[in-house]
């Protein structure tokens, strides 16, 4: 996958190295995760673009995914579910930003800065769990430990919460 990163998008490419894949985890690996306390919560990051997130939010009734979360989690869920999409993921701008403004446009840390938690966990998540894999590659080749790729994405977890 990286190889065909590497042709399309020099800029990135050049700066990552090729590693073999992410880790992945399924709607109740998700879950679990995310109903369980950590002192340093797991962080979602939708890949998808913002129209595309407001389309499939309104096709669901008005239910986001952290609509979905727990009540023990849902009250913080816009503290840990964030929007970075994945052209901007591609395109490496994210790599050049200064800490603050990384934080001003992300509203979480960078993961790349020092002062980064180093036991934090990136979770990746789009609608099927193709983009949030190239999302996932891209970060941890570009040195952020901890990436994961939620292979249901986002219609694998509404299936998954409508069954629960």
């Amino acid at each position: 996958m990286l190889s065909l990163l590497s042709r399309s998008l020099p800029r990135v490419a050049s700066r990552i190295s090729c590693r073999r894949s992410v880790s992945s985890m399924s709607s109740l690996e998700l879950f679990d995760a995310l109903s369980t306390p950590s002192s340093t919560p797991a962080r979602v990051i939708d890949v998808r673009p913002s129209h595309e997130i407001r389309d499939v939010t309104a096709f669901n009734g008005g239910k986001s995914l952290s609509d979905y979360l727990p009540l023990s989690v849902r009250g913080s869920a816009e503290d840990f579910v964030h929007e970075i999409p994945l052209d901007s993921i591609m395109s490496g701008e994210w790599l050049d930003m200064s800490p603050d403004d990384f934080e001003d446009e992300y509203d979480f840390p960078h993961p790349l800065h020092p002062g980064a938690a180093e036991d934090q966990v990136y979770i990746f998540s789009c609608k099927a769990g193709v983009r949030s894999a190239v999302a996932a590659e891209i970060f941890e080749g570009s040195g952020v430990k901890n990436c994961v790729n939620f292979v249901d994405g986002a219609a694998g977890w509404d299936s998954y919460m409508r069954s629960r």
